[in-house]
């Protein structure tokens, strides 16, 4: 029997951190400070999902936006295919992100209610375009990537307010795809949608994994769509790592206090993770 040939590490973060300065409270007064993040490390392999959770407040979107090069780090790296993202220069970075996209938890307020979806989905690549790239060779691209989520070609001449919630964060899933990314940062994509539509939406992002060997790091408070969704796990709490590892042992056999207690307070989670296993 032949093996599977390793995977190549596609995302790594080694040891960051995010200290944001806090308002003074006196025009004379010292100034203060809130570290969101410390000496947070991890890596994820290409085709494979990391799972990010804790509480509100635990650092994860800071980590979510670091990652994605739309924060700056006060220490620490974000190597993407060995690049560090954060000094990548300006043209370096635009090409970068073709590989890496991002797909926000409000898909109300992560479109722009005043473009046609054909700008919003294409929005990406305007910037990658080739000067020979015309018009309907961006049209045809993101007609390919509605099809890929479920849309109609029909759907790019709409407006975002025409569309349910579970449409309009396909369309923010098909302005991901449109540059054939290999990561996608997906920071609470269902939780702002209702429990019927989050199935489909999920169902639709583990499809396309499975089509094109997608790699997601996944942000969310929900540990049953982690679970579902995700091959490793991180556990943030106060914005340091205090527990990771594959996703089956840190559910079933959690360490931490805090990891024990994010599952318990899930009523049926641990149970309905043993049961799984057990299947």
């Amino acid at each position: 029997m032949t093996p599977s040939p390793i995977k190549p590490t596609l995302l790594e973060v080694r040891q960051l951190g995010r200290r944001f300065v806090m308002p003074r409270s006196a025009m004379w007064g010292p100034a203060s400070s809130l570290q969101a993040l410390s000496d947070v490390s991890l890596s994820l392999k290409a085709g494979k999902s990391l799972g990010i959770v804790g509480e509100s407040g635990s650092g994860k979107s800071t980590l979510a936006r670091l990652v994605m090069a739309l924060d700056q780090p006060t220490e620490g790296q974000v190597l993407f295919n060995g690049v560090d993202v954060h000094k990548a220069g300006t043209s370096q970075l635009r090409h970068l992100r073709s590989g890496f996209q991002m797909v926000f938890q409000d898909p109300y307020g992560s479109l722009d209610p005043r473009q046609k979806v054909l700008s919003i989905v294409t929005e990406p690549i305007q910037t990658l375009a080739k000067p020979s790239d015309g018009r309907s060779a961006l049209r045809e691209r993101a007609a390919e990537a509605l099809s890929e989520v479920g849309l109609r070609t029909a759907d790019l001449d709409k407006y975002p307010h025409e569309f349910s919630g579970g449409q309009r964060q396909r369309i923010a899933i098909a302005r991901a795809l449109i540059t054939r990314p290999a990561l996608i940062v997906a920071d609470e994509p269902v939780s702002a949608l209702d429990v019927s539509v989050q199935a489909q939406v999920l169902n639709l992002m583990m499809d396309l994994q499975d089509r094109y060997g997608l790699s997601y790091l996944l942000v969310s408070h929900d540990l049953a769509v982690v679970n579902l969704m995700c091959d490793d796990v991180l556990v943030l709490q106060s914005g340091q790592v205090v527990e990771q590892g594959p996703a089956a042992h840190i559910f079933q056999h959690a360490e931490h206090p805090y990891t024990r207690m994010l599952i318990s307070a899930v009523p049926g989670t641990r149970d309905a993770f043993l049961e799984q296993e057990k299947t």
